[in-house]
């Protein structure tokens, strides 16, 4: 237990009906503190929660520190990227701007709520029941990953029965069997589940119409919410362009708010249904999806060492250098010794894919070797890198870079021309059925819109610098030492005019 004189509240972050959340110092420690509006009814039981939720561990719940009986206070981690329901809110002002919502961001939260509920429920010796899941009782960190807040303590939950009782509190997610008032099981949690993922991906912070349910008392306006999720079985509407977009998504929705328990899912199939959606969303490689499954099963991230014999043995490509292959990976992994997340390596793919031959391409790792040899391609510069670059340059200067836009996985950069010395910029995309490289270009104001056509990277510049009338490139040597090597004499850069040395 916390005493309360270690606890320095600094500042209110939110107000509840159960009391009001602070920022606050544990011993030197950032530490979010919930304060009770009234005291522990029975302490000794309290105590023995908080035993309990000291020893939970996972990285997809919140970190209970301890509590404090007088005051009643309960310490957890402070999470800096907000509740959920902020964040749908975010989501909903980019649909209103016509703006897309990244759809690894929804599964990728999604899955986490499903992962952290999975634990809670299979928890010894005892399952713990959420009974209260919704958006504000889901945190963000500062990478965009839920945790599950307000959970296992008795005293909590009786301080929010009232809340619940009313649509300003917890009833959109409360499930038949316990607006019915008759016995439960952990599947209410899945429940809520269901409506919670249909608010993700529709971007809706509002569940459903309270006006509708307006009448003389607040009773007798719950009474007819009751009535219309139990015996009409009303659920939120999902937009067709959802089903057509994503099927899955839909039949995972409607079977997690069931009204009949039994056919509700639990967490760990949600977890298996979502896990390949998850995985297509970020690595879009058949290939790439079924080695991760095979290596890396529930895994997030992996050392980098671990990956590189996983594609080594599935790539089976014996005529490249192994060592060389692996030095390459790393330089286009760009990282120092630290896990290789599943983002990262999905970055790789968006770059360099797929990861084994398909029609005219090739293999992942033979094309990263050459590309890496080309003294024009300066893969991990940002745009305001290129342009501190290119800004003392002439015309026809160039260079080609990684981006991360999500059809185009590389950026020309050059000055158009004296006139204009200025750094222009332009996407080439990437056509993953005819497997061409493609940037759209405009000779002169008012023209219409040409376009440079290459089935390899090195085609494509070739074609670009005579549509373009380029130059010159800006060498990048910071390579070449991996290419190095008394059998490979061959100067790669003699083939180029080149400008500088960066």
């Amino acid at each position: 237990m916390i005493v309360a004189q270690e606890l320095e509240l600094k500042e209110c972050i939110g107000q509840g009906a159960c009391g009001s959340v602070w920022k606050g110092l544990l011993r030197g420690t950032q530490v979010a503190v919930k304060q009770l509006k009234t005291k522990y009814e029975n302490a000794d039981q309290f105590k023995g929660e908080v035993a309990i939720m000291t020893q939970l561990r996972h990285p997809n719940v919140i970190l209970f520190m301890g509590a404090c009986v007088d005051p009643p206070y309960i310490v957890t981690e402070y999470l800096e990227g907000g509740d959920l329901q902020d964040c749908i809110k975010r989501h909903r002002q980019m649909v209103d701007k016509k703006e897309t919502v990244p759809i690894k961001d929804m599964i990728q939260i999604s899955l986490d709520i499903a992962k952290g509920m999975a634990w809670l429920h299979q928890f010894k010796p005892k399952a713990i029941i959420h009974k209260d899941l919704k958006p504000t009782n889901i945190m963000l960190d500062s990478n965009g990953r839920a945790k599950i807040i307000d959970f296992g303590l008795s005293e909590v939950q009786k301080q929010r029965e009232m809340e619940n009782r009313q649509f300003a509190g917890s009833a959109c997610w409360m499930s038949p069997e316990m607006l019915k008032g008759v016995p439960y099981t952990e599947k209410l949690d899945v429940f809520a589940y269901g409506i919670i993922l249909w608010q993700i991906f529709t971007s809706s912070p509002e569940v459903y119409d309270v006006s509708e349910y307006k009448s003389t008392s607040s009773q007798a306006s719950f009474n007819l919410f009751i009535h219309d999720i139990v015996d009409n079985k009303k659920r939120p509407e999902i937009p067709s362009q959802l089903r057509i977009s994503n099927e899955p998504i839909c039949a995972l929705i409607e079977s997690s708010w069931n009204d009949d328990p039994e056919v509700r899912p639990s967490f760990t199939k949600i977890i298996d249904s979502l896990t390949p959606i998850f995985l297509n969303s970020v690595l879009k490689d058949t290939d790439a999806i079924q080695m991760w499954k095979k290596y890396f099963p529930d895994k997030d991230s992996v050392p980098f060492d671990d990956l590189f014999d996983a594609i080594w043995e599935t790539t089976h490509k014996r005529e490249l250098d192994k060592a060389l292959s692996k030095k390459c990976l790393e330089a286009a992994l760009d990282i120092k010794n630290s896990p290789i997340s599943i983002d990262k390596f999905g970055l790789v793919l968006h770059w360099y894919g797929p990861l084994l031959p398909i029609g005219p391409t090739s293999p992942m790792l033979e094309k990263i070797q050459t590309l890496l040899r080309f003294p024009w391609f300066h893969p991990h510069l940002s745009g305001k890198e290129a342009e501190a670059i290119l800004s003392d340059g002439k015309s026809g200067e160039y260079l080609i870079r990684c981006s991360l836009y999500p059809t185009a996985p590389f950026t020309m950069s050059r000055i158009e021309s004296r006139k204009n010395p200025t750094p222009c910029h332009h996407r080439i995309t990437y056509n993953r059925t005819t497997h061409k490289y493609k940037m759209q270009f405009q000779k002169k104001k008012n023209e219409a819109m040409d376009e440079i056509i290459g089935e390899t990277l090195e085609e494509f510049v070739r074609n670009a610098e005579k549509a373009l009338g380029l130059k010159k490139c800006v060498i990048c040597k910071k390579y070449a030492h991996l290419f190095v090597s008394e059998e490979d004499t061959t100067d790669i850069t003699s083939n180029y005019k080149v400008a500088s040395e960066k």
